[in-house]
C-alpha cells in the first residue's frame, strides 16, 4: 500500500488534547497521543512545550475514557 494512499483519511492536529479528544468522540476514530515527557524524566533539554504530572494524568484519563482505540507513548496502548 503506497503511503499517500494509507494517510488519505489522516488528520493531524496541533492543539489541546482534550478539546481534540472531545471533537473526535467517535468510535471509529483512533486518537494516536504524543505528549511531551514527563518533567521528572527530562534532563538538561529545553522544552517550550511542557505539560506537568497533573496534565499527563488528565491525558490518560481523557484517552481511556474515549469510546474509539487510541495509542501513545505512555507504555500502555488500549483497544
Amino acid at each position: 500500500m503506497k503511503v499517500t494512499e494509507r494517510l488519505k483519511n489522516t488528520q493531524i492536529e496541533c492543539q489541546k488534547a482534550e478539546k481534540l479528544i472531545e471533537r473526535y468522540w467517535y468510535p471509529e476514530v483512533l486518537i494516536y497521543a504524543d505528549p511531551s515527557y514527563l518533567i521528572e524524566t527530562r534532563h538538561g533539554w529545553i522544552y517550550e512545550d511542557k505539560m506537568t504530572s497533573e496534565e499527563h494524568e488528565e491525558l490518560l484519563t481523557a484517552l481511556e475514557a474515549h469510546p474509539g482505540p487510541w495509542r501513545g507513548l505512555f507504555g500502555k496502548n488500549i483497544n
